[in-house]
């Protein structure tokens, strides 16, 4: 039996496609500093990066409804995690 921890997505629908096709692009990009002299970072600046994207696109054919969906995330401001 396979007891590493697993991760995962749920998408629920919340949007339909309407009689006009629609794309989407969304970006984002964050930093945070941790300056010197926090416990956390021993003294050191910490510049931590977080960044991603999504595009979507939704389109009407008749009777055939096309939902296309798309996400990267990369994300430095969490490092590690407990064992």
């Amino acid at each position: 039996m396979d007891r590493r921890p697993s991760s995962g997505a749920i998408n629920i629908r919340t949007v339909y496609p309407k009689s006009i096709p629609e794309t989407k692009v969304n970006s984002f990009s964050a930093f945070t500093v941790h300056l010197p002299g926090a416990i956390q970072n021993h003294g050191m600046v910490l510049i931590l990066y977080q960044y991603g994207i999504s595009v979507s696109h939704l389109q009407q054919f008749d009777n055939i409804d096309v939902s296309i969906g798309a996400s990267y995330y990369s994300d430095g401001g969490y490092i590690g995690g407990g064992a």
